[in-house]
């Protein structure tokens, strides 16, 4: 007999839509588990909510009825309901939750979120970094002890994909300074043409006027806090020397980091390239790519980090790289990934 798990989601935005089915996908296949997904979304057009989650522009459609007017649409054996209540406590009262996932930005859903997991003591996730959640990347620091209800950030995405391979390098070389620029697809709130853009419900990007310009056929340059997530995952070896900024293109997924670090010593490509394939060798979420590829080959990939090895270039003390990662796709099964462990321990 399937057990049943109920998770809720906070939040129902570009990527948790596919959060949500591929949830439901590994349960139900590898751990025979049906959910039961409770959607708290302020959006009020059900029907919309609905069609958002059976459609995808850059992954598939599925095969689901959405048809009626129902606030719970059913996917395999599980189910998806969608409500619209703005108290997170009544949610948690009302639903007999076994696991929350906040995939806002809102500082305010966070703290009470804070304190219904000091209140209740139930497992919660955030996208979000914040400096008094521990921050969760798969192969650098995610061995945490599950028994314990945690509250914690599932590995956000200016992190996840470089933070591995960084801290090999800044390992085994010692790294002096750190200069991390990363590609990004447009935002999902991003303008087709120029016009205003809600900077409240943008929250952390409010004063950066240049995201309400065109992402078509515009490379759009935006600052970063990258580097804060970054020194807290990979440790205070490398606190105080990373510069980091994020441009956004238009694109539909896929990020890209150029990464560019100074060592301690001189160094030679033959060492690093012998301490990649080391990493690559125990580390699953590390793929070293010698092909010459693009971003859509990138796309639905199993690694974490795709080190795209034409672009390696070592010189004296320095190292240039690109790493390449699905953002959304990855992030999403790293998500999963830490909900089985929370879940079934």
């Amino acid at each position: 007999m399937l057990k049943t798990k109920k998770i809720l989601v906070v939040g129902f935005g570009r990527v948790w839509k596919l959060l949500c089915r591929q949830l439901i996908d590994t349960f139900e296949s590898i751990h025979t588990s049906r959910l039961e997904l409770i959607i708290l979304n302020r959006t009020n057009d059900l029907s919309q909510l609905k069609y958002l989650f059976k459609c995808d522009s850059v992954y598939w459609k599925i095969d689901i009825d959405i048809s009626g007017d129902s606030d719970t649409i059913y996917y395999k054996n599980s189910s998806v309901r969608f409500i619209n209540s703005p108290n997170l406590e009544e949610a948690f009262l009302h639903q007999n939750i076994d696991l929350a996932i906040n995939s806002t930005p809102s500082k305010k859903i966070a703290e009470e979120l804070w304190e219904l997991w000091k209140k209740y003591s139930i497992t919660i996730f955030h996208t979000n970094h914040k400096k008094w959640l521990k921050n969760l990347v798969y192969g650098v620091n995610d061995n945490i002890d599950w028994s314990i209800k945690q509250n914690v950030t599932c590995t956000i995405c200016d992190v996840s994909w470089t933070a591995g391979v960084i801290q090999r390098i800044a390992e085994e070389f010692k790294i002096n300074f750190l200069s991390f620029m990363s590609i990004h697809p447009a935002l999902a709130y991003q303008n087709i043409l120029d016009k205003t853009l809600d900077q409240e419900s943008a929250h952390w990007w409010v004063g950066q006027h240049n995201l309400s310009r065109s992402f078509f056929n515009n490379i759009i340059p935006k600052n970063t806090t990258a580097w804060k997530a970054l020194e807290d995952v990979v440790g205070i070896s490398l606190e105080n020397k990373i510069l980091s900024y994020s441009i956004r293109i238009p694109t539909t997924s896929v990020t890209m980091a150029d990464i560019v670090m100074e060592t301690k010593n001189d160094i030679n490509k033959n060492e690093v390239i012998e301490a990649l394939v080391r990493l690559q060798n125990e580390n699953d979420s590390i793929f070293l790519e010698y092909d010459q590829i693009t971003s859509l080959d990138i796309i639905r990939t199993q690694y974490l980090s795709v080190v795209y090895m034409d672009s390696l270039q070592v010189l004296d003390k320095h190292i240039k790289m690109t790493i390449f990662y699905d953002n959304e796709w990855w992030y999403i099964t790293n998500v999963v990934r830490l909900a089985w462990k929370a879940l079934f321990y």
